[in-house]
Protein backbone atom coordinates (compact mmCIF):
# COMPACT_ATOMS: atom_id res chain seq x y z
CA UNK A 1 0.00 0.00 0.00
CA UNK A 2 1.24 3.48 -0.81
CA UNK A 3 2.25 5.59 2.15
CA UNK A 4 -0.41 8.19 2.92
CA UNK A 5 1.03 11.68 3.17
CA UNK A 6 0.38 13.51 6.42
CA UNK A 7 -0.44 16.75 4.59
CA UNK A 8 -3.13 15.22 2.35
CA UNK A 9 -4.61 13.19 5.21
CA UNK A 10 -4.95 16.34 7.31
CA UNK A 11 -6.44 18.20 4.33
CA UNK A 12 -9.09 15.52 3.86
CA UNK A 13 -10.15 15.48 7.51
CA UNK A 14 -10.07 19.27 7.67
CA UNK A 15 -12.48 19.52 4.72
CA UNK A 16 -14.97 17.43 6.69
CA UNK A 17 -14.40 19.33 9.88
CA UNK A 18 -15.37 22.53 8.07
CA UNK A 19 -18.73 20.98 7.22
CA UNK A 20 -19.33 20.14 10.86
CA UNK A 21 -20.18 22.65 13.57
CA UNK A 22 -17.91 21.12 16.19
CA UNK A 23 -15.67 22.47 18.88
CA UNK A 24 -12.16 21.20 19.53
CA UNK A 25 -13.47 19.21 22.47
CA UNK A 26 -13.71 15.46 21.95
CA UNK A 27 -15.93 13.06 23.85
CA UNK A 28 -14.93 9.40 23.86
CA UNK A 29 -13.03 9.99 20.62
CA UNK A 30 -16.00 11.61 18.86
CA UNK A 31 -16.43 15.12 17.47
CA UNK A 32 -20.15 15.82 17.68
CA UNK A 33 -22.41 18.01 15.53
CA UNK A 34 -26.10 18.30 16.52
CA UNK A 35 -27.35 19.41 13.08
CA UNK A 36 -25.56 17.71 10.15
CA UNK A 37 -27.78 14.59 10.38
CA UNK A 38 -30.76 16.68 9.20
CA UNK A 39 -29.40 16.46 5.64
CA UNK A 40 -30.60 12.86 5.61
CA UNK A 41 -33.86 12.81 7.58
CA UNK A 42 -36.46 15.08 9.14
CA UNK A 43 -37.04 12.68 12.02
CA UNK A 44 -33.89 10.84 13.02
CA UNK A 45 -30.59 9.83 11.48
CA UNK A 46 -27.02 9.20 12.52
CA UNK A 47 -24.17 10.33 10.28
CA UNK A 48 -20.78 8.82 11.02
CA UNK A 49 -17.47 9.81 9.40
CA UNK A 50 -14.38 7.79 10.29
CA UNK A 51 -10.76 7.98 9.20
CA UNK A 52 -7.58 6.76 10.85
CA UNK A 53 -7.25 10.07 12.66
CA UNK A 54 -10.74 11.26 13.55
CA UNK A 55 -14.39 10.35 14.01
CA UNK A 56 -17.23 12.81 13.38
CA UNK A 57 -20.78 11.97 14.42
CA UNK A 58 -24.07 13.80 14.05
CA UNK A 59 -27.47 12.80 15.42
CA UNK A 60 -30.33 14.30 17.47
CA UNK A 61 -29.14 15.49 20.85
CA UNK A 62 -31.42 13.16 22.81
CA UNK A 63 -29.90 10.18 20.96
CA UNK A 64 -26.37 11.51 21.40
CA UNK A 65 -26.85 11.48 25.18
CA UNK A 66 -27.65 7.75 24.95
CA UNK A 67 -24.81 6.65 22.67
CA UNK A 68 -21.86 8.95 23.40
CA UNK A 69 -20.43 6.51 25.96
CA UNK A 70 -20.32 3.69 23.37
CA UNK A 71 -16.94 2.91 21.80
CA UNK A 72 -16.82 3.48 18.02
CA UNK A 73 -16.25 -0.24 17.40
CA UNK A 74 -19.53 -1.04 19.19
CA UNK A 75 -21.59 1.81 17.82
CA UNK A 76 -23.26 0.00 14.90
CA UNK A 77 -24.49 -2.81 17.16
CA UNK A 78 -25.85 -0.26 19.63
CA UNK A 79 -27.67 1.62 16.88
CA UNK A 80 -29.13 -1.62 15.50
CA UNK A 81 -30.48 -2.36 18.97
CA UNK A 82 -32.25 1.00 18.80
CA UNK A 83 -33.75 0.05 15.40
CA UNK A 84 -31.39 2.28 13.45
CA UNK A 85 -29.81 0.53 10.47
CA UNK A 86 -27.16 1.45 7.92
CA UNK A 87 -28.75 2.99 4.82
CA UNK A 88 -25.60 4.39 3.17
CA UNK A 89 -22.13 2.92 3.54
CA UNK A 90 -19.59 4.69 1.35
CA UNK A 91 -15.81 4.78 1.28
CA UNK A 92 -13.73 7.66 -0.07
CA UNK A 93 -10.61 6.74 -2.04
CA UNK A 94 -7.77 9.18 -2.74
CA UNK A 95 -4.63 9.10 -4.82
CA UNK A 96 -1.64 9.72 -2.58
CA UNK A 97 0.89 9.41 -5.41
CA UNK A 98 -0.22 10.58 -8.85
CA UNK A 99 3.13 11.28 -10.46
CA UNK A 100 2.81 8.61 -13.18
CA UNK A 101 -0.62 9.49 -14.60
CA UNK A 102 -0.83 11.50 -17.83
CA UNK A 103 -3.58 13.07 -19.93
CA UNK A 104 -5.38 10.96 -22.54
CA UNK A 105 -5.62 12.70 -25.93
CA UNK A 106 -8.47 10.39 -26.96
CA UNK A 107 -10.81 11.85 -24.34
CA UNK A 108 -13.00 14.81 -25.27
CA UNK A 109 -14.04 17.61 -22.93
CA UNK A 110 -17.79 18.25 -22.98
CA UNK A 111 -19.99 20.92 -21.43
CA UNK A 112 -23.62 21.45 -20.53
CA UNK A 113 -23.64 24.70 -22.48
CA UNK A 114 -22.62 23.19 -25.83
CA UNK A 115 -23.29 19.45 -25.46
CA UNK A 116 -26.48 19.19 -23.40
CA UNK A 117 -28.48 17.36 -26.08
CA UNK A 118 -25.65 14.87 -26.60
CA UNK A 119 -25.31 14.22 -22.86
CA UNK A 120 -29.06 13.86 -22.34
CA UNK A 121 -29.27 11.40 -25.23
CA UNK A 122 -26.43 9.36 -23.74
CA UNK A 123 -28.03 9.25 -20.29
CA UNK A 124 -31.42 8.31 -21.76
CA UNK A 125 -29.89 5.09 -23.10
CA UNK A 126 -28.79 4.02 -19.63
CA UNK A 127 -30.97 2.05 -17.22
CA UNK A 128 -32.23 3.73 -14.07
CA UNK A 129 -30.32 1.16 -12.06
CA UNK A 130 -27.03 2.06 -13.76
CA UNK A 131 -27.63 5.79 -13.24
CA UNK A 132 -28.42 5.34 -9.56
CA UNK A 133 -25.50 2.98 -9.00
CA UNK A 134 -23.10 5.45 -10.60
CA UNK A 135 -24.78 8.38 -8.80
CA UNK A 136 -24.57 10.15 -12.16
CA UNK A 137 -25.96 13.67 -12.38
CA UNK A 138 -25.90 16.19 -15.22
CA UNK A 139 -25.85 18.88 -12.54
CA UNK A 140 -22.05 18.69 -12.49
CA UNK A 141 -19.25 21.07 -13.40
CA UNK A 142 -17.00 19.12 -15.78
CA UNK A 143 -17.66 16.37 -18.32
CA UNK A 144 -15.31 14.11 -20.29
CA UNK A 145 -16.33 11.59 -22.93
CA UNK A 146 -15.05 8.76 -25.08
CA UNK A 147 -16.45 8.18 -28.57
CA UNK A 148 -16.49 4.94 -30.54
CA UNK A 149 -17.55 5.07 -34.21
CA UNK A 150 -18.70 8.66 -33.61
CA UNK A 151 -21.03 7.54 -30.80
CA UNK A 152 -20.60 8.70 -27.21
CA UNK A 153 -20.07 5.51 -25.19
CA UNK A 154 -18.59 6.64 -21.86
CA UNK A 155 -18.85 9.81 -19.77
CA UNK A 156 -17.23 11.02 -16.57
CA UNK A 157 -18.87 13.90 -14.69
CA UNK A 158 -17.09 15.71 -11.88
CA UNK A 159 -18.08 18.47 -9.51
CA UNK A 160 -16.58 20.51 -6.71
CA UNK A 161 -17.70 23.00 -4.10
CA UNK A 162 -15.73 26.08 -5.06
CA UNK A 163 -14.09 27.74 -2.10
CA UNK A 164 -15.27 25.00 0.24
CA UNK A 165 -12.85 22.15 -0.32
CA UNK A 166 -9.99 21.26 -2.70
CA UNK A 167 -11.53 18.00 -3.96
CA UNK A 168 -13.53 16.95 -7.02
CA UNK A 169 -15.99 14.10 -6.73
CA UNK A 170 -17.00 12.12 -9.79
CA UNK A 171 -19.30 9.62 -11.40
CA UNK A 172 -18.76 7.44 -14.48
CA UNK A 173 -21.30 5.96 -16.90
CA UNK A 174 -20.34 3.50 -19.62
CA UNK A 175 -22.86 2.17 -22.12
CA UNK A 176 -23.45 -1.60 -21.81
CA UNK A 177 -21.94 -2.44 -25.20
CA UNK A 178 -18.73 -0.55 -24.35
CA UNK A 179 -18.01 -2.12 -20.98
CA UNK A 180 -14.91 -4.19 -20.38
CA UNK A 181 -12.77 -2.03 -22.68
CA UNK A 182 -11.03 0.02 -20.00
CA UNK A 183 -12.93 3.23 -20.72
CA UNK A 184 -13.69 3.91 -17.06
CA UNK A 185 -10.03 3.63 -16.14
CA UNK A 186 -9.01 5.95 -18.98
CA UNK A 187 -11.56 8.56 -17.91
CA UNK A 188 -10.49 8.42 -14.28
CA UNK A 189 -6.80 8.71 -15.16
CA UNK A 190 -7.56 11.69 -17.39
CA UNK A 191 -9.48 13.41 -14.60
CA UNK A 192 -6.52 13.03 -12.24
CA UNK A 193 -4.42 14.97 -14.72
CA UNK A 194 -7.12 17.58 -15.35
CA UNK A 195 -7.76 18.43 -11.69
CA UNK A 196 -4.09 19.25 -11.22
CA UNK A 197 -4.55 22.25 -13.48
CA UNK A 198 -7.44 23.33 -11.24
CA UNK A 199 -5.26 22.84 -8.15
CA UNK A 200 -7.56 20.17 -6.78
CA UNK A 201 -7.48 16.45 -6.06
CA UNK A 202 -9.83 13.62 -6.96
CA UNK A 203 -12.18 12.14 -4.37
CA UNK A 204 -13.48 8.75 -5.51
CA UNK A 205 -16.53 7.80 -3.45
CA UNK A 206 -17.94 4.32 -3.79
CA UNK A 207 -20.38 2.08 -1.97
CA UNK A 208 -18.49 -0.42 0.14
CA UNK A 209 -20.11 -3.33 -1.76
CA UNK A 210 -19.41 -2.01 -5.29
CA UNK A 211 -16.46 -4.30 -5.98
CA UNK A 212 -15.98 -3.44 -9.71
CA UNK A 213 -15.78 0.28 -8.94
CA UNK A 214 -13.37 -0.33 -6.08
CA UNK A 215 -11.12 -2.42 -8.33
CA UNK A 216 -11.18 0.33 -10.95
CA UNK A 217 -9.84 3.04 -8.67
CA UNK A 218 -7.38 0.69 -6.97
CA UNK A 219 -5.92 -0.18 -10.37
CA UNK A 220 -4.73 3.44 -10.60
CA UNK A 221 -3.31 3.46 -7.09
CA UNK A 222 -6.23 4.99 -5.19
CA UNK A 223 -6.39 4.05 -1.51
CA UNK A 224 -9.30 3.91 0.90
CA UNK A 225 -9.02 6.67 3.47
CA UNK A 226 -12.37 7.42 5.10
CA UNK A 227 -15.79 5.87 5.54
CA UNK A 228 -19.19 7.57 5.80
CA UNK A 229 -22.28 5.81 7.07
CA UNK A 230 -25.84 6.97 7.57
CA UNK A 231 -28.14 5.11 9.94
CA UNK A 232 -31.91 5.61 9.77
CA UNK A 233 -34.98 3.88 11.24
CA UNK A 234 -35.96 0.74 9.36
Amino acid sequence: MLKKTTILSAEIDCSWQKQFKVSCNLYNGYSYDPHYWQKFSDLCAVFLYQSDDCTFISCPENLWDKIKHVQPSELERKLNNKQLFCEYDDVDYYLFNDGKINQDDGIISLSIESDLELLESFVSRMSEEDILKADFDLDSHFFYGIFDNKALVAVLASYCYKGKEPFESLSILVSPEARGKGYGKRLLAHLVSEVKSRQRKVRYRVNIENTPSIKLCQSLGFEAYSRQRVFTPE
